[in-house]
């Protein structure tokens, strides 16, 4: 009897293979689910970082050389301050950048005028025009970004009729002047005449 019950006594204090496969999927488990919740923390930091880059990238702008910028506030309006090169701080959706290009552009009129012995004369005028930094936030509420085309043409039309088309009848005398002497030079004067060459020499 002795011996039969330590047999039995031997045999129970032994593991059963169900047990041990029941232990060895629970460790299985129990690793998945740490490795997933890995997974996902680190899903969540990447998201984190990604919508952190996505805020600061849309806060921040460059200004480069040449160019001066007029925020537009929504609750303000356009602000007075204009802002130079650089990197700046704004305020997403709440704020908008109204960019300007303050290097020197030429702008070219043309007009067909009368001058005063009633000749046509084509005239061509030449600006050279930049905006002033100073006063872009005026200029934005009340010309807009193309002030250009809304200023300039009628400035430049006025200063050809009113000041260069008088002027126009003289100015073309005296470019046809040294090609009438030039003429007369080689030419030489009507018979009797003086030669006006002579008279005009130093």
């Amino acid at each position: 009897m002795s011996s039969s019950q330590s047999s039995l006594g031997y045999y129970n204090t032994l593991p059963s293979t169900s047990t041990t496969t029941a232990l060895s999927s629970t460790v299985s488990i129990m690793g998945s689910q740490g490795a997933i919740s890995q997974l996902n923390n680190i899903a969540r930091a990447a998201l984190g970082l990604g919508i952190a880059t996505m805020a600061l990238s849309s806060s921040l702008y460059i200004i480069d050389g040449g160019q001066r910028t007029v925020i537009f506030d929504r609750i303000r309006g356009i602000l007075d301050e204009t802002v130079g090169k650089g990197i700046h701080f704004l305020i997403p959706w709440l704020q908008k950048l109204v960019i300007f290009d303050i290097h020197t552009k030429p702008h070219t009129f043309s007009s067909v005028s009368s001058t005063r012995d009633l000749q046509m004369v084509n005239l061509t005028l030449r600006v050279l025009s930049r905006p002033e930094v100073t006063r872009l936030p005026q200029i934005v509420q009340t010309l807009g970004l193309k002030y250009d085309e809304k200023v300039l043409p009628s400035i430049g039309n006025e200063v050809l009729k009113t000041v260069m088309a008088p002027k126009a009848g003289h100015l073309r005398h005296l470019h046809e002047a040294p090609h009438f002497l030039l003429r007369l030079q080689h030419q030489g004067p009507p018979d009797g005449q003086p030669n006006p060459s002579r008279s005009l020499a130093p």
